[in-house]
């Protein structure tokens, strides 16, 4: 019988010399109404990285308007599909196979007079930035739930700030960051419900976190990429193996189920399968192995991630080596590599913000 001494350890009775002994140090999930318990400090350590956040973008954002080609084309896009009814997209299929949700938004806010077309990029910077802030609370959120700790949530909110990739996506009007939000507010339902008891409330963030998920992955498909993260808290689970097993086949599921529903949601705005475009991306952008280690490439990862994020990675993983954590460190390395390969590092054309995920 499990003995639940604290939060971090457990112990079983050995039958043999009657003494306990540790079988597990994983950490432990706290659910997401502890936050209440510890008073007003975490709120204001929470406020204070959000004030952070966006001080360090608004002298920007007010000297000039920040933009990228990529952002660009979806402006394009939208304004060319808000005055043309008949197959709107066909011109740039492109924008519509990369944020298939985001584009009709922007053109739905055209037709309705609700974005002017003479300010459409400020209003997709508008929304970048409000959306770097609600990353950063869920970031530390999550963070505060997965391991209860004050300390290690308000690391995870500032060490964020400092990724270059994560601060310059902040002050252009391109979805990513956009995406990055709606996927952490699924994520934190997910893990909210997983700690709560009352299955009511259970069923109502359950459903929330699948639509979140959903519209995340449609405002920007990159965000599919991160979907393993969902594996964490249902890994810090108190519960039988058997039983996290099952949680990560029905996570697999509701990922591939999501895919499904974006290559049906994108293919109807092309007319067209959107796996044909698929196969136009493979060949625009061949498969290259060797790229994934060539200078160029290897060079826009580290840049990518910044001069703050590595090393203290690397410390990280030494701590957990010291600490017989090596799931942990195997966890982190797939977990940081797999999106690079299945998505643009073994393809020239590969970018710092292909690697924010």
């Amino acid at each position: 019988q499990l003995l639940p001494t604290n939060n971090l350890t457990a112990y079983r009775k050995n039958p043999s010399t009657h003494r306990n002994y540790e079988i597990a140090s994983d950490s432990y999930m706290t659910p997401l109404s502890t936050i209440s318990k510890k008073g007003l400090y975490p709120h204001l350590i929470l406020a204070g990285i959000i004030l952070f956040n966006l001080l360090i973008h608004i002298p920007f954002l007010l000297l000039d308007t920040f933009g990228e080609m990529d952002a660009a084309r979806l402006a394009n896009s939208s304004l060319y599909a808000s005055f043309q009814s008949e197959d709107p997209y066909y011109i740039n299929p492109v924008p519509v196979i990369s944020a298939p949700l985001y584009i009709e938004i922007l053109r739905y806010g055209i037709n309705h007079g609700w974005i002017d077309t003479t300010n459409i990029i400020s209003c997709m910077t508008i929304a970048s930035f409000l959306a770097s802030a609600v990353v950063t609370a869920m970031v530390y959120l999550f963070m505060l739930n997965l391991t209860g700790s004050i300390l290690a949530a308000a690391s995870a909110g500032i060490i964020l700030q400092f990724n270059p990739t994560f601060w310059h996506s902040s002050i252009y009007g391109f979805p990513t960051i956009l995406s990055a939000a709606l996927f952490f507010i699924s994520l934190l339902l997910f893990q909210s419900a997983l700690g709560n008891q009352k299955k009511p409330q259970n069923l109502i963030r359950f459903l929330g976190s699948l639509a979140f998920f959903m519209i995340a992955i449609l405002i920007k498909i990159d965000s599919i990429l991160a979907a393993a993260v969902f594996c964490l808290p249902v890994w810090n689970l108190d519960t039988p193996r058997k039983r996290k097993i099952t949680w990560s086949a029905i996570l697999l599921l509701v990922v591939m189920g999501c895919f499904f529903i974006y290559s049906n949601y994108a293919g109807s705005l092309l007319s067209e399968y959107s796996a044909k475009f698929y196969g136009q991306w493979n060949q625009n952008f061949p498969l290259e192995p060797k790229f994934l280690f060539s200078i160029i490439n290897l060079e826009i990862a580290f840049k990518s991630n910044g001069l703050v994020t590595i090393p203290l990675a690397s410390a990280a993983i030494i701590l957990l080596v010291r600490k017989n954590q090596y799931g942990m460190i195997i966890f982190w390395l797939v977990l940081a590599s797999l999106p690079i390969i299945l998505f643009w590092g073994l393809r020239e054309g590969n970018s710092a913000r292909h690697n924010f995920i």
